[in-house]
């Protein structure tokens, strides 16, 4: 198996945030975001952020039912329980790609 250059991957995932979050950071200029890209346990460590937070944001899986659900995993579902800030859980986008989004869709409702 090839070795994992976790550094790598840590600025290649804050890159895609970034490109993903350019054009809101435009549109919402006023609101401050605050990218943090961290390996271990993901509840854990974004319980443990919330303590100096405003709000903490979560996205919500598709999920592969034939019925629609409001259910949550566990991650959001131990931030929603134990964060220190209110949280917002965010639906996935409808059609998978949230990367053209503008304020107008599911997130930005």
């Amino acid at each position: 198996l090839p070795m994992i250059d976790e550094s790598d991957v840590a600025a290649e995932t804050r890159e895609l945030a970034e490109e993903r979050l350019a054009p809101l950071r435009e549109r919402h200029p006023r609101v401050a975001v605050e990218i943090a890209v961290e390996g271990g346990d993901a509840a854990g460590r974004l319980v443990a952020h919330s303590k100096d937070a405003e709000l903490v944001v979560v996205g919500r899986h598709q999920r592969r039912l034939l019925v629609p659900t409001r259910m949550v995993g566990s991650v959001t579902q131990a931030v929603l329980l134990h964060a220190a800030a209110p949280v917002a859980v965010v639906a996935p986008h409808p059609h998978g790609d949230a990367g053209d989004t503008d304020g107008t869709g599911p997130a930005g409702e």
